[in-house]
């Protein structure tokens, strides 16, 4: 996943222009779009909203933390960010169970000839890595709190202008292209005019992080409750030890708003009854966090001059933590089509390569979220046929290793090679 071979080449920025591109949201996914073209030399603005870079104190848990697949391992190393993370945590299995029933899953990296399934990350460390790595590079600027206020559309010479407030007043940039890498919430997404399909699940996610009686034994679990799916993602500390997990528990959001008024040692219990004693007695460490769940998809990811990534052009359910894997295939397709149009001096914001990305990413995305949506409707069916249906399914599924197996390999979002550092 090499996206470009050649030396860093100085290529003149077009009349009028202040970089060759910017990017608003230095994220996990807007940091990592800008680490993969810093090699070309092209001039970058990436653009912040916090007001400074996180900060890495290990002693601390940070609260938001993502199940990361092949695809998304790949992109960071590549980058040259993976070893530099502090705290990692493999998992090599997962289990999955219909709390309604009998029917239960077990993936297992070994079945795979694989070292891990995927690795949890706290987000914190991942962007502070990104941000170290981009200081490294004199053509890119990475500029903290910056509030951009109105954006234009492109003028004669092809430059779309963003205005923006910054620590120091306002400040107007001007370039061929401006990649959108700022939330779910993307006010950018909506001064572009893009449209968006979407619904509210009536579900919210509580999220927070616990300590457990038993080592998580390197496995990853999820409940399919009443009322939602209900994560474990286990965490080791820096000395080996696997008595922690970070929890998302994604219920209807009366529910949810029931259990955030409890105290933490009644919500504990709460948690306890949800999940059972697979990892003995569970004890909330921290505040629990929640936010609303809405399935959310723009209709097209570019217009001239601009390009949505990440969670600006999709979210989904967290019910299978693909939401950011999904925006680091972004990162890779956007990347590659920009570098080669770098390369050959073809303006950036042309809608003809950006058009590229979007016929790449949208049906991807597209073919994720309807399978997420399925999956969900199918666990919050209550009807006993489909329960009875359900389960047997599971365990049938169970017994039938090449079927589990392709279907994992799918989640990790390649067919990966036999040469692939995952494989054992």
């Amino acid at each position: 996943m090499v996206w470009t071979t050649k030396l860093p080449k100085s290529t003149p920025l077009p009349m009028g222009a202040d970089a060759h591109l910017i990017l608003v949201g230095a994220g996990m996914v807007g940091a990592s779009l800008a680490l993969a073209l810093a090699p070309t030399g092209m001039r970058i603005k990436v653009l912040e909203r916090a007001p400074q870079a996180p900060e890495v104190d290990l002693t601390l848990w940070g609260s938001r933390v993502s199940a990361l697949n092949a695809h998304a391992y790949d992109v960071l190393a590549q980058l040259g960010i993976w070893d530099a993370l502090p705290r990692v945590t493999p998992y090599q299995k997962m289990h999955v169970w219909d709390a309604e029933g009998t029917g239960e899953l077990e993936f297992n990296a070994a079945d795979l000839q694989l070292k891990s399934l995927g690795y949890i990350v706290e987000n914190h460390l991942v962007v502070a890595a990104l941000h170290a790595q981009l200081q490294n590079y004199s053509n890119v600027e990475l500029q903290y709190g910056c509030e951009p206020v109105a954006m234009t559309e492109p003028d004669t010479q092809g430059l779309r202008t963003l205005e923006l407030q910054t620590p120091s007043g306002k400040q107007t940039l001007s370039v061929p292209l401006i990649v959108a890498a700022d939330g779910a919430h993307s006010p950018l997404r909506q001064w572009a005019g893009m449209t968006t399909r979407e619904w509210d699940y009536g579900h919210t996610a509580l999220v927070t992080r616990v300590g457990l009686q038993y080592p998580h034994q390197k496995t990853a679990w999820q409940a399919f409750l009443a009322q939602g799916p209900l994560a474990f993602l286990p965490l080791t500390d820096l000395d080996g030890h696997q008595q922690q997990a970070s929890i998302v528990w994604s219920t209807q959001s009366q529910h949810a708003q029931t259990l955030l008024a409890l105290p933490p040692q009644d919500f504990a219990g709460e948690l306890q009854k949800a999940f059972g004693n697979h990892l003995g007695q569970i004890q909330v460490l921290e505040p629990v966090q929640s936010f609303p769940l809405r399935q959310r998809h723009a209709t097209t990811y570019v217009k001239p001059g601009f390009a949505l990534v990440g969670d600006a052009a999709h979210t989904i359910h967290p019910l299978a933590g693909q939401g950011v894997n999904l925006g680091f295939k972004d990162v890779h397709a956007l990347a590659k089509i920009l570098i080669e149009a770098y390369e050959q001096e073809i303006p950036l914001g042309d809608i003809r390569i950006l058009r590229k990305y979007s016929r790449t990413r949208q049906p991807d995305n597209l073919s994720m979220m309807a399978s997420m949506e399925a999956l969900k409707r199918l666990f919050s069916a209550r009807p006993l046929p489909i329960c009875w249906l359900r389960n047997w399914g599971m365990r049938r599924l169970n017994q039938q290793a090449w079927i589990k197996n392709a279907l994992i390999t799918h989640a990790l979002g390649e067919s990966l090679p036999l040469e692939h550092p995952w494989r054992a």
